[in-house]
């Protein structure tokens, strides 16, 4: 059987493995004493990265604007990460009561659940979600783990030679301790790498419980559009209710016009182009008001980058 609870359990596993719990389903969902202690540990490994990278731009010197572009990209990807985990976590409160509240007209049934296609969407949502984690985590893992195989193969390839170990970072930090030691460079990538995995575990959960809950509203839309198509007039009082839990949608109005509204009162029928007008603007999320969000913006943000990309490489190429 489809719950709510299912279609959004795999992006709240991203926040429950760094210990965050955004809000408890029932009484028994509670932190476990693993969670309580990744959260303390992730925590305050975050916070020293964050003041051992800040400081880089007090006190470290540059060669070039190469390396001082590379720090600003660094931090400006944790410093996304940390707001898109925050906007979540303020929003907690709002986004459990839209939760339950899609949660109550969920099909209680198996049978209803493949009546209204859930099934199928769920199905096609998690695909996506899987795809857009795999992706992002084979990212993550090659640039984190790509400097420590580099100088690992380079040590071994001049082993003979007596060739030394170059102690290289994912991230550019500055420590208050010689990270250039054995004992200092495994503790630096280790909370280098534990701090980088908290933070593409906020982007993962954040992004991945976006696209779950839209499709969470896009289930209902379908639902109440094959709802609206079954729909038997009754009274104006009754009809009414009826109409008031339709949200905007293009199918639903769809779905109006193919219903038997001839046969309802003329006061409803009088409404029913009221809703069917509504449900033909459409609805769209913004970037906190800047944008708005489409797969049109998403091409120009995916132009911009790969233009600073190329931008970026030839600069690196100039100086080789």
């Amino acid at each position: 059987m489809l719950t709510v609870r299912e279609v959004t359990s795999f992006p709240f596993r991203f926040y429950n493995f760094v210990g965050i719990k955004l809000f408890q389903w029932d009484d028994n969902d509670t932190l476990n004493k693993r969670q309580k202690y990744t959260l303390i540990l992730t925590l305050i490994i975050f916070v020293m990265n964050f003041l051992c990278k800040f400081s880089c731009f007090l006190l470290r010197k540059y060669e070039d604007a190469q390396e001082l572009t590379k720090l600003i990209s660094y931090f400006g990807f944790a410093v996304n990460g940390v707001f898109k985990m925050l906007s979540v976590w303020i929003g907690r409160e709002t986004l459990h009561a839209v939760i339950k509240d899609l949660e109550k007209n969920f099909p209680r049934t198996s049978s209803e659940c493949h009546e209204y296609k859930f099934y199928e969407q769920y199905a096609f949502v998690k695909r996506h979600m899987y795809l857009l984690s795999l992706i992002h985590w084979s990212i993550a893992i090659v640039f984190m783990l790509f400097p420590i195989v580099q100088s690992s193969f380079e040590y071994l390839a001049n082993f003979n030679g007596n060739g030394k170990f170059i102690y290289r970072f994912p991230y550019i930090m500055t420590y208050p301790f010689d990270h250039h030691t054995p004992a200092g460079f495994i503790f630096a990538y280790i909370t280098q790498l534990i701090g980088g995995i908290t933070v593409h575990s906020y982007f993962c959960g954040s992004d991945c419980l976006l696209l779950a809950t839209i499709h969470l509203v896009n289930m209902q839309f379908v639902s109440l559009a094959l709802r609206i198509k079954k729909f038997k007039s009754q009274t104006y009082e009754k009809d009414l209710e009826q109409l008031r839990k339709i949200l905007k949608s293009g199918k639903i109005g769809e779905e109006m016009m193919s219903q038997e509204w001839y046969l309802a009162d003329n006061r409803y029928q009088r409404m029913l182009i009221l809703a069917i007008a509504r449900s033909q603007r459409p609805a769209h999320l913004t970037a906190y008001k800047f944008f708005m969000i489409s797969m049109e913006s998403f091409a120009n943000l995916m132009t911009t980058s790969y233009q600073f990309f190329t931008l970026l490489k030839a600069r690196m190429e100039e100086h080789d």
